[in-house]
């Protein structure tokens, strides 16, 4: 896996985009160090966005862009909530692994996708730039809940 602290600033894009991706992954994963299930879950918003549901939520996106919709293999599964955040850590690193193999064996970013996306098939390219920008979002919503919980930042 790519060095997740800084991601590249140069070569092609094939190097860039997704060393940006695992970088965005590696900062919502920081911001649940140290934190019990309890504090995983906690949400200070009436849609009950936690650093825990964020983490499943991310794990469950890219497994459905990367496996479901741009490999077309099989069917989309229900979202659903770990028990823990381990379980929650766990599950995403096993997903990331799969989503990194995906992406480091597309040797050309305009491969178009196999499977449904909802309208028309997308490239990796497309694919990778649409969960760069919902991680990073994603990332930040972890960011400021993270400060609420413990005024921890710049995880």
């Amino acid at each position: 896996m790519a060095d997740i602290d800084t991601p590249r600033a140069d070569g092609p894009e094939t190097t860039i985009l997704p060393s940006t991706l695992r970088y965005l992954r590696g900062s919502l994963l920081r911001k649940a160090e140290g934190l019990n299930d309890e504090t995983a879950r906690w949400s200070p918003v009436v849609s009950g966005t936690s650093i825990l549901w964020l983490i499943d939520h991310m794990a469950f996106v890219e497994s459905i862009w990367f496996v479901n919709r741009f490999l077309g293999e099989g069917e989309i599964p229900p979202f659903r909530t770990s028990d823990s955040l381990q379980q929650a850590l766990d599950n995403y690193a096993m997903v990331g692994q799969r989503v990194d193999d995906v992406i480091d064996r597309t040797a050309d970013f305009d491969t178009m996708s196999m499977g449904d996306t909802g309208n028309e098939a997308v490239s990796m390219r497309w694919i990778l730039t649409h969960l760069i920008g919902e991680l990073a979002r994603h990332a930040g919503h972890a960011d400021i809940i993270r400060e609420l919980i413990d005024e921890s930042i710049g995880r």
